[in-house]
């Protein structure tokens, strides 16, 4: 399967254009693979507050429960190439957001806090107990560093992978590179908002998918019946509601940079680690220069997630760009592994202690 499962665009607001560039091939993927992975085209529908439905998929047993987030415009078809490993070491859950996949549409504002308060309730109403290891991907990322401020002891360990953060757009730039990063803003915005317009006047299919989809060919049932959400208006609905609370509007901080500086703190002893993509593309129409800036902003970010926590770590990974799980998913999988591995000894350890 191509890398992106749904989009040829961008995953969450600036990033979209940026992995256009050149970050959608991957290599194929063995039989077995291919079956574990049309898990994850999956439906299970959980009702959250007696009404919304979100789409949660769980495979495996054991703790601590592993939960995938992935970034903005994708499925969580997009851990196809981890999910196998982790499933067998341990119970792993991944979900639609609001508006995407089998999930029913947002009803509010996709913002830091309303997407984290959605996962608690979506876990808490499948009877998946925590604490959890988040993993999330770009503005997924984002979203698990801010479940974790404001549930601190829902949370055992994270992974993060090459996530987005609070200022991850507050990089030097001159005034022709400005007006520059304000067209691609609303080259952004306009590119998802005539998505969400000829979904809602049934412009879209298979047949003409306007750039706003990848046409490909179904490789199960399950994933024939999700390609049928592609042409859905509610998916980029979605898709323009998180862009609005992460992208910069003039002056203004996106929401999302301001709710998570005003929750974030620092996580204790708590197995994190943080990994960044060497080849990251261009921003298109940007200079050398702001691009270079833009880059040193993204690593210095990561770095200072990593500190987050007192055993924190932070690695550069070769070969990859944006969407490492694709580039090397055997590195994100080692690392969700490690930190597994790790809180499982902590909990001996805390036993043992009890015991004597």
């Amino acid at each position: 399967m191509k890398r992106r499962s749904r989009h040829k665009r961008f995953n969450g607001f600036l990033l979209k254009a940026a992995a256009a560039a050149g970050l959608l091939s991957c290599s194929s993927v063995s039989d077995a693979q291919a079956t574990q992975a049309s898990l994850l085209f999956g439906r299970n529908l959980v009702r959250v507050d007696g009404q919304r439905r979100l789409n949660l998929v769980c495979v495996g047993d054991g703790a601590p429960v592993v939960v995938f987030l992935q970034g903005a415009g994708s499925h969580m078809h997009d851990w196809s190439r981890v999910q196998p490993a982790i499933s067998q070491v341990t119970r792993t859950c991944f979900y639609d957001r609001p508006g995407y996949g089998f999930s029913d549409p947002p009803v509010e504002p996709m913002t830091l806090k309303s997407v984290a308060r959605d996962l608690r309730a979506l876990l808490r109403a499948a009877g998946v107990p925590p604490p959890y290891v988040l993993v999330g991907h770009s503005v997924g990322g984002f979203y698990a560093t801010y479940f974790t401020d404001v549930y601190r002891t829902d949370v055992a360990g994270l992974v993060l992978v090459d996530p987005a953060f609070s200022g991850v757009y507050d990089f030097p730039r001159s005034p022709a590179d400005e007006v520059a990063f304000g067209d691609l803003v609303a080259k952004t915005f306009a590119q998802s908002f005539n998505c969400a317009n000829l979904a809602t006047r049934g412009k879209l299919s298979r047949n003409a998918p306007a750039d706003c989809f990848a046409v490909q060919l179904p490789k199960s049932d399950e994933e024939a019946l999700f390609q049928r959400e592609l042409i859905k208006p509610k998916l980029y609905h979605a898709e323009l509601l998180e862009i609005a609370a992460t992208a910069p509007i003039g002056s203004a901080a996106p929401t999302d940079a301001i709710e998570e500086r005003l929750a974030a703190r620092q996580f204790g002893a708590m197995p994190l680690i943080v990994l960044t993509a060497a080849k990251h593309a261009s921003l298109p129409g940007l200079s050398d220069e702001a691009n270079i800036a833009f880059q040193s902003n993204w690593t210095r970010g990561h770095e200072r997630l990593a500190r987050r926590s007192s055993i924190g770590s932070h690695f550069m990974v070769k070969d990859a760009g944006h969407f490492i799980q694709f580039d090397q998913p055997n590195i994100v999988a080692s690392s969700i592994l490690d930190v597994v591995s790790r809180i499982r000894s902590l909990e001996r350890r805390r036993k043992s202690r009890h015991a004597q």
